[in-house]
């Protein structure tokens, strides 16, 4: 009998896992809904990850074709650094497509919910869809899937794949449905807040952009979301419309340079446009109702002495090219001169 127990022992603990993991859900909320024709409503896409910490999340949602995607929200979103965050301007290729992509990471990870939360901060992304205007029967069942591409990474510092469980929704679309959901109405409504102050950061590397130089930048907007980036790159005297030109051309040439500066739609990073550092940066961020943070940014002055130096240098460089040059071929022509002059002789 011991010899038995001893077996059975062993065996337990050979079968028996070592570590038991738990797995993240990724999943809709709400999971079932209801909904009418020419009906907007709105499904947020929620995270539940049992206690593991997790750093990265990699989403692709088959979308179906009888809902059209109005926007994807990321106002409330758990991911603070976005790799791939679908924007405006895409919206109509994702549709075409039937599939929505997005990555992004959470500096620190998440470890899910804290303690007393009302479960509100395990927000992924807000999808807006809206109804079509008609359809040939009474009701219908519409799935919303995820694809394989869907992952998550734990915050372990070594990439490692997290366990993962997919929960799709499916949505009911009634043909004489009358109550209205106007989920992206409510939501744009409400915002009337600017996008988080941010800073914005400048460097260089010869790895990258041939050694020029750039900046980077990133904030949030927790309510409808950063819409875009613009960026202006402007020069003191231009923005004063030459007020500090010494002379008259010089005023009628910073005007006419004030005239063609524009705001203009940037991602990040950016490479500056003036490399010589003399113009102040400007970064604007706009959320999908048209709020708008702008931050002011001037380049270093040690940067700046850098460049002036390099500058000098290469133009004492020119000027002993130059100089060498001019003896060189002044060396030439008394060298000719005095040879021909002893040919003559």
């Amino acid at each position: 009998m011991k010899k038995i127990f001893k077996l059975l022992l062993v065996f337990f603990f050979l079968t028996m896992p070592l570590t038991t993991r738990a797995a993240t859900t990724l999943y809709f909320d709400p999971a079932q809904k209801e909904v009418g024709l020419l009906d907007t409503f709105s499904i947020d896409l929620r995270i539940d990850t049992a206690g593991e910490c997790i750093n990265t999340i990699e989403g692709e949602i088959e979308l179906p074709r009888d809902l059209e995607l109005k926007d994807f929200m990321i106002g409330e979103s758990i991911i603070n650094i976005w790799v791939d965050a679908p924007k405006a301007d895409q919206v109509q290729k994702i549709n075409d497509d039937g599939l929505l992509r997005f990555s992004g990471g959470i500096p620190g990870g998440y470890c899910g919910s804290i303690k007393g939360d009302p479960g509100m901060s395990n927000i992924v992304g807000r999808l807006i869809f809206a109804t079509p205007k008609s359809m040939d029967s009474d009701f219908k069942k519409i799935k919303i899937n995820f694809l394989g591409g869907t992952k998550v990474y734990l915050n372990d510092g070594l990439g490692t794949l997290g366990e993962l469980v997919n929960k799709n929704a499916e949505i009911t679309l009634l043909q004489n449905r009358k109550e209205k959901d106007n989920g992206l109405d409510t939501a744009m409504k409400n915002d009337n807040i600017l996008p988080e102050p941010f800073m914005v950061e400048f460097y260089k590397s010869n790895k990258l952009f041939n050694g020029k130089y750039y900046i980077i930048f990133n904030t949030v907007d927790k309510q409808s979301g950063v819409d875009h980036y613009e960026i202006l790159e402007i020069r003191s005297e231009e923005e004063i419309g030459g007020k500090t030109s010494r002379n008259f051309v010089d005023y009628l040439m910073s005007i006419k340079r004030s005239e063609n500066v524009q705001w203009k739609k940037a991602d990040m990073p950016y490479v500056l446009e003036d490399q010589s550092l003399q113009s102040i940066v400007r970064v604007k961020a706009v959320d999908k109702v048209g709020n708008e943070r702008i931050v002011e940014y001037i380049p270093p002055t040690q940067a700046k002495e850098e460049i002036r130096l390099a500058s000098k240098r290469k133009m004492i460089v020119v000027l002993l090219w130059g100089a060498g040059a001019a003896l060189l071929g002044a060396v030439v022509i008394i060298v000719r001169k005095i040879l021909k002059r002893k040919a003559n002789i």
